[in-house]
């Protein structure tokens, strides 16, 4: 396997646990939570260091993790996307660290700016369990929903200056020492203002109030991307929008004549290249009229000594080539090896973590099964205590005068099922410790009776004779709650998992950034079992 294929292989990996390990599953119910990081938009050239797999060329759509390492080339920038409404512009030549943790009603993030400057846009107030930081070496930034850019500069004193532009919202800011103390000193800049933490600031613990946001001197790529916001409806205040409007037609002037000036550096450039070619074409030909003018001798001499000096290299010629093919195959051993370790590595985590979820969705399985069992049992004790006391007494009293006598009789009885009402001469009464009811119909003859009876449980009972009463009872066990396991799979990988009660129907989980496709058609049967559902992608 060459360099190129353990390459594909080690970035194909990367995506699958960044794919599984990306979204973090919270199963409460039927309702399912997650974070997810992506690679929203790149223009020019950067790069994602993750730990343990090393650094990797972004592109869009990747799914990032907490942790990465984001680098920024010159000459571009890329925009990420966060729980669909939190979005993050890193300009040219920036290196930040993100960290997300959480769910997406209760979440933290944190922005680590080493370098250059980033634009945070969050389009929905967070939450009270909610927040979103942005960290420099000298400056804490907090807020809420906003929208505000921080650029980060280091002078030749080795010093750091923050600056921070509000574009809409507030932002809380407190000044940091160099060993992480946060001061107490706090300001609130307000949308339309910036201001400006440096080593005056840190030194005196005092924070200047803010100014007027400098919209002229923002670079090329923040104002396309305020022109972008400032066109969307209410996604800036009014006085931020007007700023920009009035400021626009300077930007695109500037940008005009910064381009012109560009062209003539190449033009002036080019001109002068052109010159010095042709000088040096004509010196060129000077010195080959000087050559074919010199001594057949002398040029002769030279094709020996040239000749000499061909042989003795092609006589070291295999040598060295030899050493260097040699350096080359050691090195490529070396990247073969490396690659190799990070793909078992990969490997590794992967088949933990898809062992993890076998094992916690066997451990819930079997705990369903044991009071499946348990419910089953205490049912069979109650149909066993029923039939070893079937009735509970039997009382008879009996009158008769004349040629004509009139008997009744009362009959109490124990029995599976809920209260029977008896018409006739004689009258039942039935109870039971299972809910449920039923009806009895009685008629008496010359001292016989029979009683049939019907309930939720069957039960039926005869009385013979001067009230003797032989009763036996079926019981039908109750029903249990039965619940499986349904597994959702998303490009052949696990993405969720459900427990469904028997007969019920699946819920499907959402998928953000929703991707073109669906869930197949097993998402609408009843669960009569575990069941995999698979993601079809149109």
């Amino acid at each position: 396997m060459n360099k190129k294929t353990w390459v594909m292989v080690g970035a194909v990996l990367a995506a699958v646990v960044a794919a599984v390990a990306g979204f973090v599953i919270l199963k409460g119910g039927k309702q399912e939570s997650y974070r997810s990081i992506m690679v929203y938009q790149v223009n020019g050239s950067a790069s994602i260091t993750r730990e343990r797999v090393g650094a990797m060329d972004a592109y869009e759509n990747l799914m990032l993790l907490s942790g990465d390492i984001v680098e920024v080339a010159q000459d571009s920038n890329i925009r990420l996307k966060l729980d669909d409404d939190k979005y993050l512009l890193a300009e040219p030549d920036t290196v930040l660290c993100i960290r997300a943790e959480g769910d997406a009603d209760n979440s933290k993030t944190y922005i680590d700016l080493q370098k250059g400057s980033v634009t945070n846009e969050i389009q929905n107030k967070l939450g009270s369990g909610s927040s979103y930081e942005v960290n420099t070496p000298n400056s804490i930034m907090a807020v809420r929903g906003t929208v505000f850019r921080v650029a980060l500069a280091q002078g030749k004193d080795g010093e750091f200056e923050t600056k921070i532009d509000v574009f809409d919202g507030a932002v809380k800011v407190n000044p940091v020492l160099p060993d992480g103390t946060v001061l107490e000193a706090e300001a609130a800049v307000e949308a339309g203002k910036e201001i400006t933490i440096g080593a005056e600031q840190i030194s005196s613990g005092q924070i200047s109030e803010p100014v007027d946001i400098d919209y002229e001197n923002l670079p090329p790529v923040m104002q396309e991307y305020l022109i972008e916001l400032s066109q969307k409806e209410q996604a800036l205040p009014a006085k931020v929008v007007q700023s920009i409007q009035d400021v626009q037609e300077t930007w695109e002037s500037n940008n005009s004549q910064g381009a012109i000036d560009s062209q003539s550096n190449v033009s002036g450039s080019t001109d002068a290249q052109d010159a010095q070619k042709d000088a040096g074409l004509k010196k060129g030909e000077e010195e080959a009229d000087k050559k074919e003018s010199a001594v057949p001798a002398i040029k002769k001499e030279q094709d020996n000594v040239q000749e000499n000096k061909l042989e003795q290299k092609q006589e070291n010629k295999p040598d060295a080539v030899q050493e260097k093919q040699k350096q080359e195959d050691l090195q490529l051993k070396q990247q073969d090896e490396l690659l190799k370790k990070q793909e078992e590595t990969q490997l590794q985590i992967l088949q933990k973590q898809q062992e993890e979820l076998l094992k916690q969705q066997q451990e819930a399985l079997l705990k369903q099964q044991e009071e499946a069992k348990k419910q089953q049992e205490e049912t069979k004790k109650k149909q066993a205590s029923v039939q070893q006391n079937p009735s509970a007494g039997t009382e008879n009293n009996s009158s008769g005068g004349g040629g004509g006598g009139e008997s009744k009789r009362t009959v109490e009885s124990s029995a599976v099922g809920g209260s029977s009402a008896v018409e006739g001469s004689g009258s039942v009464e039935s109870s039971s410790a299972v809910g449920g009811s039923g009806s009895v119909e009685s008629s008496t003859a010359e001292g016989s009776s029979s009683v049939e009876s019907s309930s939720a449980a069957e039960s039926s009972s005869a009385v013979e004779g001067s009230g003797s009463v032989e009763s036996s009872s079926a019981v039908e066990s109750s029903s249990v709650e039965m619940y499986y396991i349904v597994t959702f799979k998303y490009n052949g990988s696990v993405f969720g998992t459900q427990s469904v009660k028997r007969g019920e129907k699946a819920t499907a989980p959402k998928l953000s950034p929703a991707p073109s496709g669906k869930w197949d058609d097993k998402l609408a049967q009843a669960v009569m079992g575990d069941m995999v559902i698979d993601w079809i992608n149109n």
